[in-house]
């Protein structure tokens, strides 16, 4: 009652048009391309830590510049 005749009517069976089969050759460039991501992340990443290093290592000179060495008793020549 809900569909009435048309509720037995023939309709196709399996998955419709819009979900397609992928090809090797795009699974490959759909591979590729988030392994390009996963280095570009990666890639980002060291370069955040070699930033965060060299302003640790600036930190380090600025403050022995200023306070100089932590052993006073040896002076250097």
């Amino acid at each position: 009652i809900k569909y009435g005749y048309d509720a037995l009517k023939p309709h196709r069976k399996g998955r419709s048009q819009k979900v397609k089969k992928q090809t090797k050759k795009q699974k490959q460039k759909l591979v590729e391309k988030k392994e390009i991501d996963q280095l570009r992340e990666e890639l980002a990443r060291t370069k955040q830590e070699l930033y965060n290093t060299k302003m640790d290592c600036d930190i380090l000179k600025k403050s022995l510049a200023l306070f100089g060495p932590s052993k006073p008793g040896k002076k250097r020549k």
